[in-house]
């Protein structure tokens, strides 16, 4: 078989044999399309996992990992304070949270819930640089809520009659690995 290469005639001869930096390496892309469920928890700041989640292996532990998630979720308390964050794997730690401070929750991004009867659309995003891993590594989206006892929804919400008028929704995390 031929194997010459052939370069077009405004080519200086050389080869790019490393990635440059900030190149995007690998896309994963997780779709829940269907729906899960946590008690709030109201006593301390406990996560819980929600039940979207998505695995990659990074080719090299100095590249950073970008977490893009955004869906559709719902509670069965109005008025209710929803936080977020992720976990990953690799050392079970939460990763791009808010500084220390006396007694409050450190979390990623926050929103609120504002009808039981209505959805509500969350979008969290993060940079993971110290996951030090060419393992899998798994991240989860976690939640919790501050104010009462209840149940919160993915992709539903908690009215959840039958009826045209009662959504079920998708929630999509995508990570990325990306050339230090």
């Amino acid at each position: 078989a031929d194997r010459t290469l052939y370069l077009p005639s405004n080519a200086d001869g050389t080869f790019l044999t490393t990635t440059t930096s900030g190149s995007v390496l690998q896309t994963i892309t997780t779709v829940k399309t269907d729906t899960s469920s946590w008690a709030f928890d109201t006593s301390s700041n406990s996560w819980k996992e929600t039940g979207l989640q998505a695995v990659i292996t990074p080719t090299a532990a100095s590249n950073k990992i970008l977490i893009w998630v955004s869906g559709m979720y719902g509670g069965s308390v109005n008025g209710e304070n929803i936080y977020w964050t992720f976990s990953r794997s690799s050392d079970s730690s939460n990763f791009q949270i808010g500084d220390t401070a006396s007694n409050r929750t450190r979390v990623t991004s926050g929103s609120f819930l504002d009808s039981t009867s209505r959805p509500a659309q969350f979008s969290v995003c993060a940079v993971d640089s110290n996951h030090n891993t060419t393992s899998a590594n798994t991240y989860k989206l976690l939640a919790t809520g501050n104010n009462q006892s209840g149940t919160m929804y993915l992709n539903r919400t908690s009215s959840d009659d039958d009826g045209w008028y009662r959504p079920r929704g998708t929630s999509t995390m995508i990570l990325q690995e990306v050339a230090a």
